[in-house]
């Protein structure tokens, strides 16, 4: 058994702030398409397949590591370096860092391998 990253943890209202900050900016900068994109990050719900969910709230095992792939915080951060040689993709980085800050200004976080919610 591995054990898992360390998670940023911050108050949800913290949280809440640094995601709305993120999405207008991404907005400002994207345009109105950033909303449709904000959505990106939970595709890994539909990739998981029929069955995404168990019926007592957890993510199937078969889906958790796609989730967690697109829900951690070392993803906004990879993306955004990348905006050092293609200065375009800027504006994603900080829209995705908006979806996974307002996720967890809701309480959601990564999961663990039996598809619960990391406490």
């Amino acid at each position: 058994m591995t054990a898992s990253p360390p998670t940023l943890t911050l108050p949800r209202p913290v949280w809440a702030l640094l995601g709305l900050a993120a999405l207008a900016a991404a907005v400002a900068t994207i345009g109105p398409w950033a909303f449709a994109l904000w959505l990106l990050p939970d595709l890994a719900l539909v990739l998981g397949g029929r069955g995404a969910f168990t019926g007592d709230g957890r993510l199937a095992p078969h889906a958790v590591g796609i989730y967690n792939v697109a829900h951690s915080l070392a993803g906004p951060p990879a993306l955004g370096a990348l905006a050092l040689l293609a200065p375009a993709v800027l504006p994603f980085a900080v829209l995705w860092l908006s979806h996974i800050a307002l996720d967890r200004s809701l309480g959601y976080g990564l999961r663990a391998a039996d598809g619960s919610l990391r406490a």
